[in-house]
């Protein structure tokens, strides 16, 4: 569990009184009323009234863990985090097991439980979890992941029933898989994407699910090129069950971005179009559900005469996408990476993405991206990394990532966006350990609560630990 840090305590107090400006000094008032309480994080020696979110306790609910960590908190403010471990109790001796544990209020977190152990392999040790995500709709809360075998891998889900999990196939691939992607929406639909290996071409495959039906439909395979390699897939429901799969089709640097959609009411999966027919040399794409059949694509492409990647962005539907792609970044000097996408309400999408070792922000608002991006956390140096990004129905955004700084090991940060202002809070500390913070996942309710959890190293142990913290308004 984290402990107050007197040289972080000086450094807050010491920011707090002479850098926060009027609109963050707004903001956090706007949030402490929500709150109703003062919205200081005691656990990192932030002053009482100046930290934008009240978190709870650093909490280890998994020690040694094997994995990164998954988060999810539903409409009842219930979190639930996901993991593989092996020895997690009640598992086979040696095979890595999918655990969960669950948090309803204050700092108590459930024991873990066995989400799910399977094995098929005769050397138990070749079987690995791997792509474990997390979602939490309507319709409780959902995982999904790969098991890695030598003798071809399984794409597995599990969702709460009860006091117990149901567990289900959702594909197989003999040949291997990787770049899994899962999509949920509050109706029951659910969506997974992949790249599986065909005669040693890679290729997308998706397979999708009604819970009014039960089962996972067979797995289908997406791209009508089938001697060009596919890359990089991504996929978002709306909430009127239509399914969105992009991926990249070709090699860099001849990399497009191409896209697939259906309504699985009509039953009709369209034709493959382009994103943006004039792309050169597009990468790692990432879709987000509108309204009305329409969705949002953000991606990476290299700029024009030179070697620097950038952030673009259009937005389309099942039969075309609008050609001209809108430049959602102001430095082209220097590459985009970790691109990161959230919904928000009344059709906004929030954009999170790496550039020049800083972290940036920019808004799609219905119409139209924000003027500019806004950095956040440029007062904490060093180099962020690994961002994630959840928001509410009414706009409350919260962001983590890793940064890196000069010297010592990677911190874990946030840094909160409340609806009512639109201003982004400062950065703040999220963990005090000595050791190095890695792979943080974040969630959040429909009305505000938020969960983040992500791997601790801690001294004399060989793995680290699965921690959390929770935030409650």
């Amino acid at each position: 569990m984290s402990t107050s840090s007197p040289k972080w305590s000086r450094k807050s107090a010491r920011r707090a009184s002479g850098v926060l400006s009027a609109a963050l000094a707004a903001a956090g008032a706007a949030l402490l009323a929500a709150c109703g309480s003062g919205g200081g994080d005691a656990s990192i020696g932030v002053p009482p009234g100046q930290g934008p979110i009240a978190w709870g306790a650093q909490i280890t609910i998994a020690s040694g863990a094997a994995s990164a960590p998954a988060a999810a908190m539903d409409t009842n403010r219930v979190a639930t985090v996901f993991w593989g471990q092996t020895g997690l109790t009640g598992a086979p001796a040696g095979v890595p097991a999918v655990g969960a544990a669950t948090n309803t209020t204050g700092d108590t977190w459930s024991a873990a439980e066995l989400v799910e152990s399977l094995s098929v392999q005769t050397d138990a040790s070749s079987d690995a979890l791997r792509e474990l995500s997390a979602l939490a709709p309507v319709t409780g809360a959902v995982a999904l992941w790969r098991r890695e075998r030598s003798a071809g891998d399984s794409i597995r889900s599990a969702r709460r029933e009860a006091a117990t999990w149901a567990t289900e196939d959702v594909g197989s691939a003999p040949a291997g898989a990787s770049s899994l992607v899962f999509a949920a929406n509050d109706a029951g639909i659910q969506a997974a994407a992949w790249v599986e290996s065909v005669g040693g071409v890679p290729q997308i495959y998706v397979s999708t699910r009604k819970l009014s039906v039960g089962t996972w439909a067979p797995k289908l395979a997406l791209q009508q090129n089938t001697v060009v390699a596919g890359s990089s897939p991504t996929v978002a429901i709306d909430s009127d069950g239509r399914v969105m799969v992009l991926w990249v089709e070709g090699v860099a640097p001849n990399g497009k971005i191409r896209a697939r959609g259906t309504d699985l009411d009509a039953g009709a999966w369209g034709n493959v179009v382009f994103v943006d027919s004039q792309q050169l040399d597009a990468r790692n794409p990432r879709v987000a559900a509108l309204s009305g059949g329409e969705f949002l694509a953000v991606w990476e492409e290299r700029d024009v005469g030179s070697s620097v990647y950038s952030a673009r962005a259009t937005t389309g539907n099942r039969t075309a996408w609008v050609a001209n792609s809108r430049l959602i970044e102001q430095n082209t000097s220097a590459p985009v990476a970790d691109v990161r996408l959230a919904t928000g309400p009344q059709g906004t999408v929030y954009a999170v993405f790496t550039q020049a070792n800083g972290l940036w922000l920019n808004r799609y608002s219905g119409t139209q991206w924000d003027t500019a991006a806004t950095q956040i956390g440029a007062s904490i140096g060093g180099a962020a990394k690994q961002p994630q990004i959840a928001v509410d129905r009414t706009g409350n955004a919260v962001v983590v990532w890793v940064n890196t700084p000069t010297t010592g090991n990677d911190d874990l940060y946030y840094a909160y966006r409340p609806a009512g202002t639109g201003q982004m809070s400062e950065a703040f500390r999220l963990e005090n350990e000595a050791g190095a913070a890695v792979s943080p996942a974040v969630a959040m309710s429909p009305n505000g609560a938020a969960v983040v959890a992500w791997l601790q190293s801690v001294a004399n142990q060989t793995n680290p630990n699965v921690v959390a913290r929770v935030f409650r308004p």
